[in-house]
């Protein structure tokens, strides 16, 4: 018991030293309103200390294509032509074929068993 009771004195004296730490400001200054904050905020972009978006790269530049829309076609149909192009990259998932030894009416009745073995199971089908 004086275990337990230890315990949760500990705990709320550590929780109201955290509070009144978190009431304070961190370098011992008067907190800030938001008004004052944004028109501080505001004074420094006129002033010139602030840049916009400075360490924000984005928009990330577009790059300038030297090359038409019917260029890259052309180069693209002529690739294909050649067998130059990957499979892989034309159709990254190969077609595989999928062979079942189940009828459609064999799944749907151990999909059937399945439901009433496990009611609590919501399957969509």
């Amino acid at each position: 018991m004086k275990t337990a009771v230890s315990a949760v004195l500990i705990s709320l004296s550590l929780a109201a030293a955290g509070a009144a730490q978190a009431a304070s400001p961190a370098n011992g200054t008067a907190s800030l309103t938001r008004a004052q904050v944004v028109a501080q905020l505001n004074n420094a972009r006129a002033a010139g200390q602030i840049s916009e978006h400075e360490a924000d790269p984005y928009p990330a530049a577009v790059p300038v294509s030297t090359k038409s829309r019917s260029e890259v076609l052309t180069e693209l149909a002529l690739a294909r032509a050649n067998g130059q192009l990957n499979q892989l990259e034309a159709d990254p998932y190969p077609q595989v074929p999928v062979t079942s030894h189940k009828t459609r009416g064999q799944v749907l009745a151990q999909l059937a068993q399945y439901q009433a073995a496990h009611p609590d199971t919501f399957i969509e089908h």
